[in-house]
């Protein structure tokens, strides 16, 4: 009876482990937010033109609240609006196409990860977006606008 429960509970820890493991990859709106090698690329999305993207190909975007090298969007706004931080080990993102090295460091963020910025301002994905479309672009959510980001590091108006 007892190696029973102590396989029981072995079993409920992994499927708990999982459910956190399921929320950490694939974000509250339920859209997979790739949390690898950061990498940041110039892509052409609909309606918003040549923008930053990442290693998934998902839209970056600059939080209007933001101040530079300061992550204001945390705690509920970053499950909503993800940061691009550095892989553990990782000293900088991997530069693709456009991507423009001089405009890209980091700032730290909630509980000390390392997120990845450009012109300054921290880079955030939008959890409700898939690869190649930006429709965060303008949204005024988390008392602020969000604006995806050219490669020149401005704010698409």
């Amino acid at each position: 009876m007892k190696r029973g429960k102590l396989v029981a509970g072995v079993g409920a820890a992994v499927l708990v482990a999982g459910a956190v493991t399921a929320y950490v990859v694939v974000g509250a709106g339920g859209n997979p937010v790739d949390n690898g090698t950061a990498r940041l690329a110039v892509a052409d999305v609909p309606d918003v033109g040549g923008v930053l993207v990442d290693q998934a190909g998902r839209v970056l975007y600059f939080f209007e609240k933001d101040e530079k090298d300061v992550v204001s969007c945390t705690g509920g706004c970053a499950s909503k609006w993800p940061p691009l931080t550095l892989a553990e080990g990782q000293s900088k993102p991997e530069l693709g196409t456009g991507s423009v090295a001089q405009l890209v460091g980091e700032a730290e963020g909630e509980n000390g990860v390392r997120v990845v910025t450009y012109n300054g301002y921290p880079l955030y994905r939008y959890d409700s977006d898939t690869a190649g479309e930006a429709t965060g672009q303008n949204k005024k959510q988390n008392g602020g606008r969000w604006f995806a980001v050219t490669a020149a590091g401005e704010r698409v108006k």
